[in-house]
C-alpha cells in the first residue's frame, strides 16, 4: 500500500479537490479488488 505524506499548503476548495479524488481512488481500487 502506497502512503504519501505531504506538507501542503493550499485553499480549502483544493483540499476538497484532493479528498474527492482520493475516495474516487479508493472507490475504484475497491471495485477493482471485488471483481479480481
Amino acid at each position: 500500500m502506497l502512503v504519501l505524506e505531504a506538507k501542503l499548503v493550499g485553499k480549502n476548495w483544493q483540499y476538497e479537490r484532493l479528498d474527492e479524488a482520493i475516495r474516487t481512488g479508493q472507490f475504484v481500487r475497491n471495485k477493482c479488488l471485488a471483481y479480481w
